[in-house]
């Protein structure tokens, strides 16, 4: 086995290269979680800029300065996932609406292929 001796310049650069890293660690991570909030808080800001279909320059100070109180980006965040659920499900109501008319038409065609 290899033992380093205390009083060695090698066990102490090691010790400060574990510290050094340890608060590397610890501080990318706190940035990263920061990053990943100011992404979510963008991407809430631009749904609700969609779903009022765009706003001129006073609107987005305004927006801009509700998203300083957590309270109301909870708010706003509810009401931009209740609009993107309405959106889906109108969709998925739409699609359902045009695959029933192209079966009926379907339908239609073969039995007036099959009267004559």
């Amino acid at each position: 086995t290899i033992r380093i001796a205390r009083e060695s310049w090698q066990w102490y650069l090691t010790l400060g290269f574990t510290v050094f890293s340890t608060l590397l660690f610890f501080a990318m991570t706190f940035w990263q979680e920061g990053r990943i909030e100011q992404c979510r808080i963008s991407d809430i800001k631009y749904h609700y800029i969609l779903m009022h279909n765009g706003i001129n320059p006073v609107g987005l100070d305004s927006i801009e300065s509700w998203f300083h109180d957590p309270d109301k980006v909870r708010i706003i965040e509810s009401e931009v996932r209740d609009y993107e659920e309405r959106v889906q499900e109108t969709a998925r109501a739409l699609d359902q609406k045009h695959r029933l008319e192209e079966k009926i038409n379907e339908l239609n065609s073969q039995t007036q292929n099959s009267k004559k």
